[in-house]
């Protein structure tokens, strides 16, 4: 709270709800460790193999064998890596019962990271904690009926500084399924079908720092970024990492927006994303 005394500003030492909130920021989750990890615990259905979570194809599905019950997935890598995310493709998490836990191995010991649990089919889960640095990690999934996953990214996320800018289209809000209306001869309606379309989030961010020797920096993230797109991978985006809102898809590769300078130390970042919330 803030009081005014004569022309001199008083700040409480409480912070409000409001300030807070500015803490909050972006996330983008290309980057994944699984397609060079040694990978087990996984107990798959024949028909639904794991591979299918690593070929960024979210029409594919992994499923473990149980219809119920537990697994848990371990990740292995040959060396220390930065860990800061993990992203999972679900077209069923809610029916199924989906809940779980991802936990990192750190110098002796299992240390859980996050918890999540799913709260709509066909609705994504995205989890990010400060940075550790490891090479193992694994994830629990516990289900009370048949699970289906297309995609599991786990890695380090490209950190954005804050929220995007005004005109942000959150996913969960921007259906752009489409209906086509059918008439008879004399223009009386008959019926109408949706086609199905999914969702698509449209974000800005004006004046992120272009400083090639931070890690987070446009001149280190968008080279790589651009090059995940043009091999036609879809990302995660997580837009304000104090909520439960993400995003799971392609950006077009053949109109994906360069990246800009708005001056000699910052530029623009524009991320479309079609596919689901």
């Amino acid at each position: 709270m803030t009081t005014v005394v004569g022309n001199v500003f008083v700040l409480s030492s409480t912070p409000s709800v409001a300030a807070g909130n500015d803490c909050a920021f972006s996330i983008v989750g290309y980057k994944s460790l699984l397609p060079i990890s040694a990978i087990t615990g996984f107990n798959q259905d024949g028909d639904y193999p794991f591979s299918n979570c690593l070929d960024y194809a979210d029409n594919t599905k992994y499923s473990p064998s149980p219809s119920s019950g537990s697994v848990t997935i371990t990740f292995s890598q040959s060396g220390l890596s930065e860990v800061d995310y993990f992203g999972i493709g679900i077209h069923n998490g809610f029916s199924a019962g989906l809940t779980g836990k991802f936990e990192v191995f750190t110098g002796g010991s299992w240390v859980e990271v996050a918890t999540f649990a799913a709260y709509e089919d066909n609705r994504t889960i995205c989890e990010y904690w400060d940075a550790v640095t490891c090479s193992q990690q694994r994830l629990t999934l516990t289900f009370t009926s048949k699970l289906y996953i297309s995609c599991i990214y786990v890695g380090k996320a490209w950190v954005l500084p804050r929220l995007p800018d005004v005109g942000f289209a959150p996913a969960h809000l921007n259906n752009i399924d489409q209906v086509e209306s059918f008439f008879s001869d004399n223009g009386q309606f008959i019926i109408g079908r949706r086609i199905n379309k999914g969702y698509e989030t449209e974000a800005a961010f004006k004046f992120l720092r272009l400083n090639s020797n931070a890690a987070d920096s446009l001149e280190q993230q968008w080279p790589q970024y651009q090059d995940h797109v043009k091999n036609c991978r879809p990302v995660f985006f997580k837009w304000d990492t104090s909520k439960n809102q993400n995003a799971f898809g392609l950006q077009d590769p053949n109109n994906m927006q360069q990246m800009r300078y708005d001056s000699s130390l910052y530029g623009t970042l524009n991320i479309k994303l079609k596919g689901r919330a």
